[in-house]
C-alpha cells in the first residue's frame, strides 16, 4: 500500500513538473496580444509609462522563461498583462476627452485671367 501511495505521488509529481513551460508560455503571449491591443488603442503616445513598463515586464518574461525560470517568467508575464491593460485603458480614457480634428477650409479657387501673347521677337541680320 505504501508503495502505491509512493508510486502515485511520484507519477502526479512527474506529470505535473511539466506544465510550467506551458502556463508561463500562454501568460506570455496572453500578455503580447494585450501590449498589441494597447498600442493599437495609442497607448505608445497617451499612457507611456504603463505602455513601457508592460513592454519591459514581457521583455524580462520571455527572458526568464528562455532561462527555464517559468515562475519568474510568469509572474512578470502577468506584470505585463496588468501594465499593458492599464495602459489600454488610459489611452482609450484620454481618446474620448481628444477634441476632434478640424479640418482647414479649402483656399479659394483662383480664376485664371487669360494670358497675354508673349511677343514675337524677330531676329535682324
Amino acid at each position: 500500500m505504501k508503495y502505491l501511495v509512493a508510486i502515485l505521488l511520484l507519477t502526479t509529481v512527474v506529470l505535473s513538473s511539466g506544465c510550467g513551460p506551458i502556463v508561463s508560455g500562454v501568460q506570455i503571449v496572453n500578455a503580447n496580444i494585450a501590449l498589441s491591443a494597447a498600442e493599437t488603442a495609442g497607448a505608445k503616445h497617451a499612457a507611456v509609462y504603463e505602455y513601457t513598463a508592460a513592454r519591459v515586464y514581457l521583455q524580462k518574461a520571455r527572458e526568464e522563461h528562455s532561462y527555464s525560470d517559468f515562475w519568474a517568467s510568469r509572474i512578470y508575464a502577468d506584470k505585463a498583462l496588468d501594465y499593458a491593460v492599464r495602459a489600454r485603458k488610459t489611452a482609450a480614457a484620454s481618446a474620448d476627452f481628444v477634441q476632434p480634428m478640424v479640418m482647414p477650409e479649402a483656399p479659394p479657387v483662383l480664376q485664371e485671367t487669360p494670358a497675354e501673347p508673349a511677343p514675337v521677337i524677330v531676329p535682324t541680320m
